[in-house]
């Protein structure tokens, strides 16, 4: 992923400078830390920030979380530091500020999710351990079942209880203790959760349980509310409640388990908030992409902000470089009109501004706290400020202004809410750049006389097609780089319509048909309505090649107001389309490989979400029977898997590798090796070469790794029925949808090795419980016999008993 190359590049370049930043949060969020020398945190920062970097390369947040299960942040002896947590968080608020690219954010945010995870096992792991010792520490005797039992119920991070048939509680694990506020596991014993919930919930609770007990039925994966007595709040839970019986058969009570989804539920929000904004920037990105009047553009933008993202206050200020100031250009609602009168501006090097800030370092600063924020600068019309966002509006390096947005609440805006502003003041950029760029054409058009060459400089200098055409759909004028797509003059087009010119029939006239709009009708559209019109992401043949079109016409008229033809500007947007479209198979490719439960699946997805993987004849999955390394290499390959686009026979389940002389030279630990011609690559073997011509009669075929935390497990192999010329583009993507599933087929086969040895646990447990059952020794070693053969499938099972011969010391 690039996105992720480049900022693992950012991080390695500023390494010296966010060392220092880490350094400084990491002292003031605990004194512990305070009291280290400077130069030992820094050393800290460094090292958590290039394993972040690495993190970012590998696309996996493995190294990070080898750096502290290393202990590698090494403290000087005479000090204790705070733990891992503090670490982390601080590493987060170093690098949250500088992330600029949303693909980077989404990975750095489930980095450091994984790592904050690992840190709280380690620690309950730790906890668990120590209270077990202290209960062994008692005595040589053995341990009574019921103590393991309450120590693992007492250290498990749910609430478990038990309830007899009046709601009434019989046995709490401590985390049901402590969430319902009681000093000690006795102040629960006899209670009911009307003593410690709030009415409504606990009338809710002893409905559902009274429902429980008439029925039977056990309540399942129940979402619902809880009050915390430690947090003073509610939480989400998911709650499982299952009935048990006593010696006669009657309901005697339930078994409870509740399980804290509070984050899960908070992470659901905002994603949930975060797919809105990015629908709502959509919204007003389109809805101002066709008004080229820079006022009304800007006042349109500050309305539809507010309004559309629920916010308390937008404005914009656009930087009058000539005067050195951001000068107010629109605001919303009466109190944005009313500033606009009173001429508001702001000196570029305003220290107390946050958007002279942002305009000065050309990337977003944000306040959730404007009263604690240095650098704020009150305004006395909009008293309910609470939370500040100020977000450049720029082309390249040239600003063109400041999108600033306000919040009445604080802890307003996130770091997703900064990208989505980010994206969103790139599109103002581009409409204001457009929008004054029309504004610039018409006057270059009514000046046409004395301006011509001049308006033809113009013209000729933007990449984007222009053109000019009467009502008779003649062109009158065209710019250079529409000239040269035709591979034409200017001269050759003008006094031509575009049939003359060579486009197809239903590209000009359009097809009712199939619903398209040709050339002539949208034409014929923006001179009736004498209104500016866009038409987006229009396909087009342009000289073979399928393309995708912004086109925006607008009328052309005198100075009588009479209409004598149409301006055309045309952007050519098939990279952004294809990137759309790329990005969303991507996104549906990871949702699949994510409930994954098989390999077969997995191959699916590799031939469903890829070029590659549509054209090829075959894809087989192979899992090394140890990690390849340079010290010492697998002995053979276990086939995990294998599709086929035709029905096929069925395939070895192991090859060895030293029946492949090329196996060195096809597999690659850290790029795919793709065989266009089979029949005459030298890296192809004789013997292999055969294999694949006469045996699996196909001409191509494709090597690319699995790599999962580093570790060269195996290789997805592709074959082809024809001769491929493979795409750059199409490699590299089917290389990232193999790295993601990687990390699935790993975890099927740690799946598949925990059922294997339960399997296998389960069936020695039921053997020696038979054997238990034995009266005699006769019987004991019948009964071994037989439940031996049985569960192993074996003709026939012999058991030989030894007798330990006892010498008599004293003869």
């Amino acid at each position: 992923m690039p996105a992720l190359k480049e900022f693992a590049n950012f991080l390695t370049l500023n390494l010296a400078n966010l060392a220092e930043t880490y350094a400084q949060l990491l002292a003031q969020s605990n004194t512990d830390y305070a009291d280290i020398a400077p130069h030992h945190r820094i050393a800290s920062g460094r090292k958590l920030l290039k394993a972040t970097s690495e993190s970012c390369r590998q696309q996996s947040s493995a190294p990070l979380i080898n750096l502290f299960r290393a202990n590698a942040l090494r403290w000087p002896s005479d000090v204790t530091p705070a733990g891992p947590a503090v670490e982390i968080e601080c590493l987060g608020q170093t690098i949250n500020p500088v992330i600029t690219n949303l693909d980077a954010g989404k990975f750095l945010w489930q980095a450091l999710s994984d790592v904050r995870a690992e840190i709280a096992k380690h620690q309950q792991a730790e906890a668990l351990a120590a209270q077990a010792a202290r209960t062994f520490s008692g005595g040589d005797g053995p341990v009574q079942e019921q103590t393991l039992l309450r120590i693992l119920i007492n250290n498990l991070p749910d609430y478990i209880y038990i309830k007899d048939i009046h709601s009434r509680f019989l046995l709490v694990n401590d985390m049901q203790r402590r969430h319902l506020g009681a000093p000690t596991i006795d102040d629960v014993i006899g209670k009911t959760d009307f003593d410690f919930s709030p009415p409504e919930l606990a009338e809710q609770y002893f409905k559902d349980e009274q429902q429980l007990f008439k029925s039977g039925q056990a309540l399942v994966s129940k979402e619902e509310t809880i009050f915390n007595h430690q947090t003073n709040s509610l939480q989400w839970v998911i709650t499982t409640k299952a009935v048990f019986y006593d010696d006669e058969g009657n309901v005697a009570g339930l078994v409870g388990l509740s399980r804290d989804i509070t984050q899960q539920k908070q992470n659901e929000e905002k994603l949930a908030k975060l797919a809105n904004e990015l629908e709502t920037g959509i919204e007003v990105s389109t809805a101002i992409s066709t008004i080229l009047d820079v006022d009304k553009l800007l006042q349109t933008v500050a309305d539809l902000t507010k309004e559309r993202f629920n916010l308390y206050h937008a404005h914009i200020y656009t930087f009058n470089e000539d005067t050195n100031l951001l000068e107010l250009a629109a605001g919303a609602g009466e109190i944005g009109r009313k500033m606009l009168q009173q001429g508001w501006s702001i000196p570029f090097q305003q220290e107390l501004s946050l958007v002279a800030r942002a305009a000065r370092l050309q990337k977003p600063v944000v306040a959730n706290d404007v009263f604690s924020t240095t650098g704020f600068f009150p305004n006395p019309l909009l008293p309910n400020t609470r939370a500040e966002l100020a977000v450049p509006v720029a082309t390249g390096r040239r600003l063109l202004g400041v999108l600033d947005v306000q919040a009445d609440v604080t802890d307003y805006f996130s770091p997703e809410d900064e990208r989505i502003y980010a994206a969103l003041a790139s599109q103002i950029a581009a409409a204001l750049r457009n929008a004054r760029l029309y504004s610039q054409m018409q006057a270059a058009l009514a000046d046409v006389q004395h301006s011509q060459e001049l308006l033809r400089t113009v013209i000729d200098a933007t990449p984007d097609w222009i053109f000019i055409k009467d009502l008779k759909h003649r062109y009158q004028l065209v710019n250079k780089s529409y000239a040269e797509s035709m591979n034409l003059s200017a001269e050759e087009i003008i006094g031509k319509n575009d049939l003359e010119l060579g486009f197809s029939e239903e590209d000009v006239r359009g097809n009712p048909e199939t619903g398209k709009i040709g050339f002539w009708m949208h034409d014929d559209s923006v001179i009736r309505s004498g209104k500016p019109e866009l038409v987006e992401s229009a396909p087009a043949v342009v000289n073979g090649k399928h393309v995708f079109f912004n086109t925006l016409k607008a009328p052309l008229k005198r100075e009588n107001g009479e209409i004598w033809g149409l301006l055309g500007y045309v952007r050519d947007v098939t990279e952004r389309e294809e990137l759309f479209a790329n990005t969303e198979s991507l996104y549906k490719a990871s949702a699949e490989l994510n409930v994954a439960d098989s390999y077969d699946s997995v191959l699916s997805v590799l031939q469903k979400y890829s070029r590659l993987g549509q054209q090829a004849y075959t894809i087989s999955l192979g899992y090394f029977d140890h990690p390849w390394t340079e010290e010492r290499q697998p002995a053979g390959v276990n086939m995990l898997a294998r599709w086929s686009a035709e029905p096929a026979g069925a395939f070895s389940p192991y090859y060895r590798l030293k029946d492949f002389p090329a196996a060195d030279r096809l597999l690659r630990r850290d790029e795919p090796v793709v065989i266009e011609d089979i029949s005459a690559d030298p890296r192809m073997d004789e013997q292999t070469r055969i294999t694949y011509l006469e045996r699996f009669k196909v001409k191509s075929t494709l090597f690319a790794p699995l790599v999962v935390a580093g570790n060269w497990v195996g290789y997805v192999n592709m074959t082809f029925k024809e001769k491929i010329t493979a795409n750059p583009a199409d490699v590299r993507r089917l290389v990232s949808l193999i790295g993601q599933a990687s990390v699935v087929v790993q975890s099927i086969q740690r799946l598949a090795k925990t059922e294997q040895q339960a399997q296998r646990e389960q069936t020695i447990r039921e053997i020696t419980e038979k054997m238990r059952t034995a009266t005699s020794l006769e019987q004991l070693v019948q009964l071994t016999a037989q439940e031996l053969g049985q569960r192993f499938s074996a003709e026939y099972a012999l058991v030989e008993l030894g007798v330990e011969t006892q010498t008599n010391n004293d003869s």
